[in-house]
């Protein structure tokens, strides 16, 4: 089973679009503008940090996804070495112990005597 990485959002695609223009019109302007108002401070350096510090969590989320699908990957080897050891001593046990015999019921198996006898209706016409 493997875990889907992170993608950039389309939100985070859109500011880098406007952090691009931002800077060109810091550049034009000689100066850093600010475009946020009394309450917040808004500039293409704030914007650049945030878009940083976005793209470092996501890398650091992607290698966490990247460790978790090698151990998802671990245990699903271990889980199918115990699948098909529980099916060997399952199919084993009537030769060792007899068809009928309690050992088939207490290794989770179902006794030969015990087992609902098939029986076939006929079709309707």
């Amino acid at each position: 089973m493997a875990f889907k990485e992170r993608e950039e959002s389309s939100d985070v695609s859109k500011a880098r679009t406007r952090l691009a223009g931002m800077k060109k019109i810091d550049s034009d302007k000689g100066k850093v503008i600010e475009y946020g108002g009394d309450v917040q401070s808004i500039t293409s350096l704030i914007l650049e940090d945030l878009i940083k510090d976005y793209t470092a969590k996501v890398e650091s989320y992607n290698q966490v996804l990247k460790s978790a699908n090698s151990k998802a990957n671990e245990i699903d080897i271990v889980e199918s070495k115990i699948k098909k050891m529980h099916a060997t001593v399952l199919s084993s046990a009537p030769g060792k112990f007899g068809e009928d015999a309690n050992e088939i019921e207490v290794l989770g198996g179902t006794r030969a005597s015990d087992r609902k006898p098939t029986t076939r209706t006929a079709k309707a016409k």
